[in-house]
């Protein structure tokens, strides 16, 4: 057929077919490189629609969804929330549960009969104010200790005034226990002593506890510059003079109004207090605090609890997953490293609490009793804001501006049981390795449990 018709020569098709064999045989070599006639098939065949990309009608959308159908899915949300914070919830009861040893029953009181029983409690009676300096009497008085409907109270109640030369000496009667010998008083201005303005009470249990757990059910008082503590004391000075023997402050509050800057019936310090042999300046706590809202700790009963074991101390509040405060000793090396004090060592400070290496427990690692104490004023800092005494004079000194002030402050307090410290019930639990037998009473101490 005569192809010159169409353009087409015989030159020009074996050109043609002898441009396409080397493409092929190209694209042996290469096999991405594309022949011809593939470079002019279409890259994807499709069958063509009408309307394509139109969006599908979702007609679900265009109906309301009803009542029931909407309850049903909150249901359904708020199950899922609930669920998930019972998982976390008995995750953290695990952790915790895991956490804490075994304990066994060491002390239980809840006031029941009507009395303080002196088999589980002693007064603690002096004029020194303790380490806070404070400016009460304690005495062993029904006016300042009591039970009422099953509850122990600790009250503040005001000294009357005496005249010049009145003394007392609480060791001529038998009556002092302070172990510095703060045990006289006298009203004399010209050498600058008075008697302290305010008696109150400080009760200690006679049984200790060696790491275990601890539970107190209290109501905290109000009024301007009372304070008070739950405390663990030490039964001995093993360590040292204080604060080398440490103390744990389960709970302190100020009876003063929320609008005191250092935080009043609010707020809830919890803290450890622990420092090189005798040497009070160099002394250290280490602590945290919880904060109401819309509420304080005097308008009702509130749980306070510790957990204190050989590897560290928790305190909480009202829930045992409320952790106020948390010391692990391992994890900052032990108390001599968490002072500081290595620095000090030339002007003669030396670690106390070498003697119990490898633990690093120390000074918590001994047998501690539990302290009720409310106090009034101070000279430690506890209150050191708008205060009607001054702290740089002597201790004297502010006891007479406070007594001089008391029509002021004296009226904020109230006339009932508010102002007082109430404990509900108090449950003590030692850490045992095997079931206790007995208590052991030696006379005045009570050494806790015989294993």
């Amino acid at each position: 057929m005569d192809m010159s018709a169409f353009g087409i020569t015989e030159d020009t098709t074996i050109q043609q077919t002898f441009s396409d064999n080397r493409t092929r045989r190209q694209s042996v070599r290469n096999p991405f490189l594309k022949t011809t006639r593939e470079k002019e098939k279409p890259v994807l065949r499709h069958r063509p629609k009408e309307n394509w990309g139109q969006v599908a009608d979702k007609y679900w959308l265009a109906v309301p969804p009803t009542k029931r159908e909407k309850w049903s899915s909150r249901i359904v949300w708020m199950g899922m929330g609930v669920g998930g914070l019972l998982v976390i919830l008995f995750a953290v009861l695990g952790y915790l549960d895991a956490a804490t040893p075994a304990t066994c029953k060491l002390f239980d009181d809840d006031f029941r009969y009507g009395t303080l029983d002196t088999n589980l409690w002693r007064y603690e009676i002096s004029t020194g104010g303790g380490n806070a300096g404070s400016f009460e009497w304690t005495t062993d008085s029904t006016d300042n200790a009591f039970v009422k409907d099953g509850k122990l109270h600790i009250r503040p109640t005001l000294v009357e005034t005496y005249p010049e030369g009145t003394t007392f000496n609480l060791t001529a009667d038998g009556t002092c226990t302070d172990p510095y010998f703060w045990c006289s008083m006298t009203q004399n201005s010209t050498a600058g002593t008075t008697i302290n303005p305010i008696k109150s009470a400080k009760l200690s249990t006679k049984i200790s506890m060696q790491y275990g757990e601890a539970q107190i059910k209290v109501k905290f008082p109000k009024g301007d510059w009372i304070w008070s503590q739950i405390q663990l004391n030490p039964d001995d000075d093993f360590y040292g003079a204080y604060p080398a023997n440490g103390q744990i402050v389960l709970a302190q509050t100020r009876g003063n109004s929320y609008q005191y800057s250092q935080g009043g019936n609010d707020n809830l310090d919890s803290f450890l207090a622990y420092g090189p042999d005798g040497f009070v300046g160099l002394g250290q706590t280490l602590g945290a605090n919880k904060k109401l809202k819309f509420t304080d700790f005097s308008d009702g009963f509130h749980v306070i609890g510790i957990v204190w074991t050989p590897t560290h101390i928790r305190t909480w509040v009202d829930d045992p997953v409320n952790t106020m405060l948390l010391a692990q000793w391992n994890k900052f090396g032990g108390f001599w490293k968490k002072g500081g004090w290595q620095k000090e060592i030339f002007a003669g400070v030396f670690d106390p609490w070498s003697v119990a290496y490898p633990s690093l427990a120390a000074p918590f690692d001994r047998h501690f009793h539990l302290t009720l104490q409310l106090g009034v004023g101070g000279m430690n800092g506890i209150f050191d804001d708008d205060q009607p005494w001054q702290l740089s004079e002597g201790r004297d000194t502010a006891m007479t501006e406070f007594r001089a002030a008391n029509t002021t402050w004296y009226k904020e307090w109230p006339t009932g049981d508010d102002r007082d410290l109430i404990v509900d019930s108090i449950t003590m639990r030692q850490q045992c390795v095997v079931k206790p037998t007995t208590y052991k009473d030696t006379g005045d101490k009570w050494t806790g449990i015989v294993y």
